[in-house]
């Protein structure tokens, strides 16, 4: 049975959730064990946000996928994993868009966040939008 948009947003939260929380645990170890530095600003809020807004338009994308097409899981899933590696891209360039340099140990910061987004929308948004 295909989900309605308000299932497909369930399991997005849920998804955000668990990813904002291991994203949360992550950037703690990395900061205060492994050396990385934030970015400056937020940089807590940045990461909880960003965990959870882009999984939330994933829900839309997945909602979408499985009203119009008859493989909207399957399309969704390797759409996920494909955009989770290609997002990783901008975390190994020398600048960050505002024009400051990277911060030390960013990409060992931000790398895995990127992953854990991209495979909790990949896998969770199908699982918990039942």
């Amino acid at each position: 049975m295909k989900p309605t948009i308000t299932q497909a947003l369930k399991g997005a939260l849920i998804s955000g959730v668990i990813s904002l929380v291991i994203n949360q645990i992550w950037n703690f170890i990395a900061l205060h064990f492994l050396g990385a530095v934030a970015p400056a600003g937020p940089w807590t809020i940045m990461v909880g946000v960003s965990s959870v807004v882009p999984l939330l338009l994933a829900g839309v994308v997945y909602f979408l996928l499985e009203k119009y097409t008859s493989n909207g899981t399957k399309i969704f899933t390797a759409l996920s994993i494909v955009l989770a590696v290609l997002s990783v891209y901008g975390n190994f360039q020398p600048v960050l868009p505002d024009g400051t340099d990277t911060p030390q140990g960013f990409a060992l910061l931000t790398v895995p966040m990127h992953f854990v987004a991209g495979f909790a929308a990949a896998f969770g948004i199908p699982r918990f939008s039942k």
